[in-house]
């Protein structure tokens, strides 16, 4: 089936999400912007903002500071794992799954996307309620556009930076493919939305040099790329009978940028609903845009659904900064680091953004080696045990 017929299918029965209306909205390369630390920057954020957030996911700020102080380190966690410190969960394990699909399907294949999403959702690490109904039905045979959940969660959004790689000029591009990778999981209008904003902002970050950010400028942007996308109001859980839309919640942000981060936060909460996450990973970025290492912070230590804000504010401050500038006590401990660059690299390298790139002729096992099974790349060592490889052991 075609690109168009892809899309056409779409349009029709996953809920109308998908915007396909030529806007003829484009970005501009930066030519003071080295693209390719930029592109690392994005994917290592995500990850690091991941990996610091979720030992303290679920608590509240105030007990974050109460027993750990100012997070700023890498901990070890123990939901289910024997995490050592540095390991990240869904956050960036749905990047690299979208990044590898890009990079094998030369664009956003919704059925390869799928398919990976199908075989992660049986091993993957910290799955939101929602992207693990969505990869059980996938799982039973459901198509990509029947099997998301009618949720607004944050899932769609945390992991949508490769989009925003992919297309860093053609902003319709950007917008369809967005939503797209949203609605697999997450067929729900709030979702798709987000992930379309969250792309939006990496894309628009990846060209502004340092020093050079203007919030104004992105929020017209925005507002732009979401002209004639759903955006339908939500209950807001904290105040029964209340409702926002996504939009007056990114809006709200904006305007608060300059007020202390803990009233911005009292506004928005930080939970896994992504009218809450979405705005306040934007606000940890919009109250310190020039130092990336307190965006982060500032997310993590916000609480709640803390490895999710922290992943989304960490691709903001990675596109807009890039990955040489964030700390190397976290780019030289995160996991699987050559995976990271590697999936930058290559993107970078299909997009035109990047050097040619040459894949490591014999990595190490946790390193940058995508297993292949029936011509089709996966994510590397670290997944030798996934159900994309060895279908009839898995339960």
């Amino acid at each position: 089936m075609s690109r168009h017929r892809h899309r056409a299918k779409a349009t029709s029965d996953a809920r109308n999400l998908i915007p396909t209306g030529h806007t003829g909205f484009e970005l501009m390369a930066n030519p003071f912007v080295d693209y390719p630390d930029r592109y690392r920057g994005a994917i290592f954020g995500t990850a690091i903002g991941d990996a610091l957030g979720r030992p303290v996911e679920g608590r509240p700020p105030e007990v974050i500071r109460s027993v750990l102080g100012t997070v700023t380190d890498f901990l070890p966690w123990h939901r289910g794992y024997d995490a050592s410190p540095g390991m990240f969960t869904d956050d960036a394990e749905m990047t690299l799954a979208i990044a590898e699909s890009i990079i094998e399907r030369r664009g956003i294949d919704p059925y390869d996307l799928a398919d990976r999403f199908r075989a992660w959702g049986r091993i993957g690490r910290g799955m939101g309620s929602a992207t693990g109904a969505a990869c059980r039905r996938l799982d039973t045979g459901q198509a990509w556009y029947e099997a998301g959940s009618d949720s607004a969660g944050n899932g769609a959004a945390m992991r949508v930076s490769p989009v925003a790689l992919l297309h860093p000029i053609d902003m319709d591009e950007l917008r369809t493919d967005a939503a797209v990778t949203a609605v697999i999981t997450h067929n729900q209008a709030t979702a798709a939305a987000s992930a379309i904003i969250a792309a939006y902002t990496v894309a628009h970050l990846l060209h502004v040099q340092s020093g050079k950010f203007d919030a104004d400028e992105l929020l017209a942007g925005i507002e732009r790329i979401m002209y004639g996308v759903d955006d339908p109001p939500m209950e807001e859980r904290r105040d029964p009978g209340s409702h926002v839309t996504l939009m007056e919640r990114v809006r709200d942000v904006f305007a608060m940028r300059d007020r202390p981060i803990e009233r911005i936060f009292t506004l928005t909460h930080n939970g896994a609903f992504v009218t809450e996450s979405l705005p306040a990973a934007l606000a940890s970025f919009l109250t310190s845009p020039e130092d990336p290492e307190q965006v982060i912070v500032t997310a993590v230590n916000g609480g709640y659904d803390a490895d999710t804000v922290g992943a989304m504010a960490g691709m903001f401050a990675g596109a807009y900064h890039g990955v040489s500038a964030l700390p190397d006590r976290w780019t030289g401990t995160i996991e699987f680091p050559t995976g990271l660059a590697g999936v930058a690299d290559e993107i970078a390298d299909l997009t035109g953004f990047g050097p040619a790139y040459t894949r490591p002729a014999d990595p190490e096992l946790d390193e940058y080696a995508p297993v292949v099974r029936d011509g089709v790349r996966w994510i590397t060592g670290v997944h030798l045990d996934s159900a994309a490889l060895q279908p009839d052991e898995a339960h």
